[in-house]
Formats: structure tokens, C-alpha cells, sequence
């Protein structure tokens, strides 16, 4: 963390508004463009080019001080043709982004040929990661890759260089233990055609390539495993497109990849994929930091609040219960409501159904087995008594390496908050467990609560 403080710091001092820099076109890098800093959010540079305005990370190793594509002529590369003259070019360079911002970044040849295999991540289904191959060598940095998209039968061409991210080299995907996807036209060869299975070796005679394998050294160095990611942790994702910073959460890491969740995100939807080191992914506190447009998690207060104070909220408690005692003696009619206590009928403290999807996402710290066999649903109740059952039964399906942390996260110390204590035993042994998690006070905040 320090070490990003560290870089972060040298762009805010270093980096101005008003100051100029080059960038290589992402689709065609021979052609390179001036572009003028509007915006400088701590790295995150709003620029104007020609008549547009984009956003980028100064730290993208296409991005150059003024002056790099007259010194690199050897790789084709060129100005805008008939957008900049002599005179505009030794202009910008008397207002150019300092070189030391750009060293630590620098473009790197690469070795790749033509033929050469690699798993590229799909750009849509961030999840999904896809065979592919080197189709044509642009320069001696950058080449054009063929690869899929998650449901599409049509092939996607992109531009990569040795660094880019989401472009790994063949057999990551089963160096790390991660499910490599299957273009669809072979999910439906393999459907009609029981004797066929896909191999790097039937994909290189398909496309009438070498098939020439690459390793780890034909790209940038990938973390060791040893510098392990610890899920559940909050960070922040920067979308460049919109120009807004979203609070997540690290769902998994393998290796170098991390899955992650938008915490703004009020329905399931799947896990987004990116590389570390990638210029999407930042710390806690540095869109408020750089006033960056924040999107934050979902508002805690998830219900309306009452329309009369003191009002049942749910039709449940107005139609199928009554405050009002009955009599013990008199025989009780079918339709009668049932007898409730004020105090739960008033409070804003009754819950009503609580449903379990069994096929949700359920984080790296529980078995999918035992939280397939809980209960379909929790019944109507009071709050207290939903949620001590409900974590019961869910504190249950933690993996047994990681009951410690799941506990660590539930109980408090805290004296201020509202709690309830949770008892249990675990299946495997004798010891009883006693926590006092906080709980949120009314149903208004129920399911804020359990998100």
C-alpha cells in the first residue's frame, strides 16, 4: 500500500492540466496522437485529443512523453497524418508530462510470432477466459490476437503487447486451476459429435496455424504464488467508460486473477475478472481521495419508512394476528386472527418470509453441499428470532479451515450497537459456541442487514 501512496503521489506532484503527452492508438499503435491533460485523479487522466475527450491511466504503457514517436521510427510508428505539424509538435514539448512518469512503464519487445497459441480473458463475460492466437505481427511491440466471446460463434481481434492484461500464455488457465471456455462452435461439435474432444492441437489444425506454445517468459512476470490474495477484503474499480469509481469486494483470487463483486449490486449477477496490476483496481479511500465519482454498496434502509408510526408494515401482521387477547374458553374460528404481543405488532421488528436461493453465490469460506441442504425458507417472525436461527444454520456451512474467520466477522465487542446471541454446536464437536453479532433494529434495514 505505501508503495501506491508512493507512485500516486509522484503524479500528483508531477502531473499537470495543461500538459501534454503521447498516446498510441489502441487499435492501430502505429498511429500516435497528442493529447492534452484536462483532469489529473491521481493517475486516472481526463485528456483531450483532437475533438474528443477520454479518460485513461498514465501509467498504460501507450502513453509516451512528447517526442517518443520521432525517436522510434524503426517500428513504423507515426503522427496522426495531417493532424500535427512541426511546429504544433515542438510546442507541446515545451509543455510535455516529465519523462520519469513514463520510465517506470516503458513498452517492452515481445518474442510472440505468428501462430503462437495464447488464452486471452473475454472482454464482455469478464469471467470467461478463451483460447486464441497471434494472427499478425504489427511491430515489435505490439501484435493483433484472435480469440471468442462468451455465446458468440464469430471470432474477436484484438491489440496486445507484451503487458497487456487479460492475455496469458497457453496452459494458464490449467497451471492455476480455472476452467479455460470453449468457443461455441466447438460446445456444438462436441454436442453432435460424441468421439470429439477440443485440444490446443485440433484448434492450431482448424485454423491452419503452427500452434507454436508460449510460456510464462513471452510475457510480463506473473505473481508467484506465494503472494497469495486474501478474499472478502473491500476494494475500489474504476470503469473508464463512465468515468465513476464502484466499491467492491474480492470474492476469489487465484494467483494473479481476482473475482470480484460490485457492492452496489441489489440482484446476483456473475463475478467480474481482473489481472493484479491491472489499472482498474484501486484502494480503499482514493476515489474520495482524488474526488473521483464514488458509487458506493447498496443503501443499508432497504424498505420505506412507515406511513404511521406504530403501523403494522407487512399485511401479514394486519390480517393474520391481533394485539387483542382471545378467550381460552371460546372455540376459535378458522378465520380469527392470532394472538400477538404489541410490542411486535407496533415495532417494526416482524419479519416476513425469508427465502434461500440454493444456488447463490455463497463466497470461498462455505461448502456448497451443506448450504444446498438448508431450509427453502425462514418463516415469519420477529427479528431476533429469524436472524439467531438463520445464522445458526448458515454458521454451520463454514469450511472447517475457515470457521475462525467467519466467527471473527460475526461477533463483536462493541456495547453500543444491538446484538443477539447466537448459540450452537458444531456437528463435529462437543464445544458449544457463543457470539454476539449485530443485528440492525427494524425490518426497514433487514435486508441492508443481510447483504
Amino acid at each position: 500500500m505505501w508503495l501506491f501512496n508512493i507512485i500516486y503521489e509522484t503524479f500528483r506532484e508531477n502531473l499537470q492540466e495543461g500538459q501534454y503527452f503521447e498516446l498510441q492508438d489502441a487499435v492501430e499503435p502505429r498511429c500516435v496522437f497528442c493529447c492534452r491533460v484536462l483532469v489529473n485523479l491521481g493517475g486516472i487522466v481526463i485528456y483531450e485529443a483532437l475533438d474528443y475527450t477520454m479518460s485513461i491511466n498514465i501509467t498504460d504503457p501507450r502513453c509516451h512523453p512528447i517526442g517518443w514517436a520521432a525517436n522510434h521510427q524503426e517500428d513504423s510508428v507515426a503522427y496522426c497524418p495531417g493532424k500535427y505539424s512541426v511546429e504544433s509538435i515542438k510546442k507541446f514539448a515545451k509543455n510535455s508530462v516529465p519523462a520519469i512518469i513514463f520510465k517506470r512503464y516503458e513498452l517492452k519487445e515481445h518474442t510472440l510470432k505468428v501462430g503462437c497459441l495464447v488464452e486471452v480473458q473475454d472482454a464482455e463475460q469478464r469471467a470467461a477466459i478463451f483460447p486464441g492466437h497471434v494472427s499478425e505481427i504489427i511491430n515489435s511491440h505490439f501484435v493483433k490476437i484472435i480469440s471468442f466471446s462468451y455465446g458468440r460463434s464469430e471470432t474477436r481481434e484484438l491489440v496486445a503487447h507484451r503487458g497487456t492484461h487479460g492475455v496469458f500464455p497457453q496452459g494458464f488457465c490449467a497451471s492455476v486451476g480455472y476452467q479455460l471456455s470453449l468457443p461455441q462452435k466447438s460446445l456444438l461439435r462436441d454436442r453432435n459429435q460424441p468421439d470429439y474432444s477440443w485440444s490446443w492441437k485440433c484448434y492450431a489444425a482448424e485454423w491452419g496455424i503452427p500452434g507454436i506454445p508460449t510460456s510464462e517468459y513471452s510475457f510480463e512476470p506473473i505473481p508467484g504464488r506465494e503472494s497469495k490474495i486474501t478474499p472478502m477484503r473491500h476494494i475500489e474499480v474504476f470503469c473508464y467508460q463512465r468515468g465513476v469509481m464502484y466499491a467492491a469486494l474480492i470474492h476469489r483470487a487465484v494467483r494473479n486473477l481476482v473475482l470480484i463483486e460490485l457492492s452496489c449490486d441489489t440482484t446476483p449477477n456473475p463475478p467480474l475478472m481482473f489481472v493484479v496490476g491491472c489499472d482498474n483496481l484501486f484502494p480503499c479511500g482514493f476515489a474520495a481521495k482524488y474526488e473521483i465519482p464514488f458509487i458506493g454498496e447498496a443503501p443499508f434502509l432497504s424498505l420505506p419508512p412507515l406511513k404511521h408510526e406504530g403501523s403494522p408494515r407487512f399485511d401479514i401482521l394486519r390480517c393474520g394476528y391481533s394485539a387483542k387477547p382471545g378467550n381460552i374458553f371460546q372455540e376459535r374460528k378458522p378465520n380469527d386472527p392470532s394472538f400477538l404481543p404489541e410490542l411486535w405488532m407496533k415495532g417494526d421488528v416482524w419479519l416476513p418470509r425469508i427465502y434461500v436461493h440454493p444456488s447463490c453465490r455463497i463466497g470461498p469460506w462455505f461448502v456448497r453441499s451443506q448450504f444446498a441442504a438448508l431450509a427453502r425458507y425462514y418463516e415469519a417472525g420477529p427479528i431476533p428470532h429469524v436472524f439467531r436461527v438463520l445464522l445458526a444454520n448458515i454458521y454451520q456451512c463454514a469450511s472447517l479451515e475457515h470457521r475462525m474467520d467467519v466467527q471473527a466477522i460475526l461477533n463483536t465487542d462493541d456495547d453500543d450497537v444491538a446484538v443477539i446471541h447466537v448459540k450452537f454446536k458444531w456437528r463435529t464437536s462437543a464445544d458449544h459456541v457463543l457470539m454476539r453479532v449485530p443485528v440492525c433494529r427494524t425490518a426497514r434495514q433487514a435486508a441492508g442487514w443481510l447483504r
